[in-house]
């Protein structure tokens, strides 16, 4: 019955070492995908801040000079 107990516990902590093993791999790749995603919404706000800001200076020009047009 020891022997078994054993064999048991041996093979729980092989199969806890394995799945620790795998998860401490997929870590670093986690990060990159976030990170790659994080850096693409960046360049996309970035892009919209942009628009924004090239829309205002328009918009205070027109009211500066008092013209109407696009």
């Amino acid at each position: 019955m020891a022997d078994e107990i054993e064999r048991q516990a041996s093979a729980a902590r092989a199969d806890a070492e394995a799945a620790a093993l795998e998860a401490q791999q997929a870590l670093p790749m986690s990060f990159a995908e976030t990170g790659e995603a994080l850096e693409q919404q960046a360049e996309e706000l970035a892009a919209q801040v942009e628009a924004l800001e090239a829309e205002r200076d328009r918009t205070a020009g027109r009211a500066r000079f008092g013209t109407v047009r696009g």
